[in-house]
């Protein structure tokens, strides 16, 4: 394939015609100071301006292209995450345990505290959850700050009403299967995608093996197991009971808190914010300066024929 050349034109007067030397032809062109200009492979002259127009185009793109990633990592490091992210870690004895953010939990931002506590009563195990704030080291990751809403960790919330079992598969009840409402239940059933015992028309699953049985996902938790797990909640229609969440077999319902020992899971509501990483941030920056530098080369005039070889170069 033929590749484009370079051909510069000597001086002339205002209104000169370009002769042999400078143009073939219908190339022949008046200019009154000197001028360069290349030659496409369709043997057809490309001016100054074509060029300038040409590398403009092409740096736009690359610029575009730029500040398109820097806002893709910006956004994609803010507040938009995942429904479930790993944002640190807590020390517990001794020990680390994972901060796993829930950004949507019936509309309350969540931070959960990957640590099953052995079973007791439930109101150990309210305070256990409660004592947290001065037992827990927190260590979050680079990039992520959390301002806490609630006064202090606590057990998962339900809500609470008139105990209604009825058909206590479809998720419309406040005890039985498919519930979402609760805390514990968004997080088994929506978040974690597990299944419960029966379907919402009330036919039953196949039973998966033991240990873990239905809690077939856990997702980012370690500690999570196949057991029955406090909530923080009360009964009010009969004080002495309180709700628990089976992740056995995703089953939602109400136990004595002082003669049944259940296992406990920490919570705690929060907002989180996510630093943009410095890439994206350098990228957004350096895209921006570039818009800046197309503006002002746009004013220059060239004055010797390197200035197009740089373009032709650049191309």
């Amino acid at each position: 394939m033929k590749k484009p050349y370079v051909r510069l034109c000597a001086n002339g007067p205002a209104g000169f015609s370009w002769g042999w030397g400078c143009g073939l032809g219908q190339h022949k062109r008046a200019h009154p100071t000197p001028w360069i200009y290349m030659i496409s492979a369709e043997n057809r002259p490309i001016w100054p301006e074509e060029s300038i127009e040409k590398k403009d185009a092409t740096m736009k793109k690359r610029i575009f292209t730029g500040l398109a990633m820097g806002l893709l990592l910006v956004g994609s490091s803010g507040t938009a995450q995942a429904l479930l992210t790993t944002i640190g870690t807590a020390t517990y004895n001794g020990s680390d345990y994972n901060l796993i953010w829930e950004d949507d939990n019936n509309g309350n931002s969540l931070v959960w505290l990957d640590y099953t506590n052995n079973a007791n009563t439930w109101q150990n195990q309210v305070n256990w959850a409660a004592g947290l704030d001065s037992a827990l080291t927190i260590n979050l990751d680079s990039g992520y700050s959390v301002t806490w809403d609630g006064p202090s960790w606590r057990l998962p919330s339900t809500v609470d009403g008139i105990y209604q079992y009825g058909n206590g598969y479809d998720g419309t009840t406040i005890a039985g299967y498919n519930i979402t409402t609760s805390e514990m239940g968004y997080l088994y059933y929506t978040e974690l995608g597990n299944q419960g015992d029966r379907n919402t028309n009330g036919s039953y699953n196949t039973v998966p093996a033991a240990p873990d049985y239905y809690l077939q996902n856990t997702g980012d938790f370690d500690n999570l197991i196949a057991s029955w797990y406090w909530s923080g909640t009360e009964y009010a229609g009969y004080p002495i009971y309180a709700w628990f969440f089976d992740t056995y077999v995703g089953h939602q319902d109400i136990g004595w808190k002082d003669r049944l020992n259940h296992d406990g899971l920490a919570v705690r509501s929060g907002q989180v914010s996510a630093v943009p990483v410095p890439g994206a941030l350098w990228l957004l920056g350096s895209g921006f300066l570039g818009l800046i530098g197309i503006r002002r080369s746009r004013r220059v005039r060239f004055t010797h024929h390197s200035d197009l070889l740089d373009i032709i170069d650049g191309a």
